[in-house]
């Protein structure tokens, strides 16, 4: 039995775009690479096999496509000089700076995750995603997956306790 990739596309985009962006594409190549991620989808159609939801194997796929992004981009980021030109022109400055420092701070907290307990963070938390189905994306055990995401959340509770403002400083 095939799927109707129209209606899943219809469906998974946004969520295979956002995971794009969480795995480290870039705004602009995200839009490129989930258009890849559905053209592998429609060449292995016949792999997917029904019993996991299909956000589940398009994560898989999202992960390969991501991880060989990420592997181009190394390779292009020693010819490309930075210019520090990403900031959009409907905020000021310090806009953009902080907007920048609180990026920096969250892209930090998850990469100091190792990257199984980040991508069950983000299935679970972000993304929604039932433990069962994670497991099955990740191809881990349940109890795997309910160990990842409790280290996860207690390290991002004590991440969020330490930008805190204390008290003294409010007045």
């Amino acid at each position: 039995m095939t799927i109707d990739l129209t209606e899943v596309y219809r469906e998974q985009a946004s969520f295979v775009w956002r995971s794009l962006r969480r795995l480290g594409a870039s705004e602009e190549a995200a839009e490129d690479l989930m258009h890849d991620v559905f053209v592998i989808a429609h060449r292995k159609q016949a792999d997917y096999d029904q019993r996991a939801a299909v956000s589940t194997w398009l994560f898989g796929i999202v992960r390969r496509v991501a991880a060989n992004h990420r592997r181009k981009a190394v390779r292009r980021a020693a010819l490309e000089p930075f210019d520090g030109s990403g900031a959009r022109a409907d905020r000021s400055q310090e806009e953009c700076l902080e907007h920048e420092r609180a990026g920096q701070r969250v892209r930090e907290f998850m990469h100091s995750l190792s990257p199984d307990k980040r991508a069950v963070f983000e299935l679970v938390d972000v993304e929604g995603m039932s433990c069962p189905d994670v497991a099955r994306a990740l191809d881990v055990s349940l109890d795997q997956v309910y160990a990842r995401l409790r280290t996860a959340r207690r390290r991002f509770e004590s991440f969020a306790a330490s930008l805190a403002v204390p008290q003294s400083e409010v007045r």
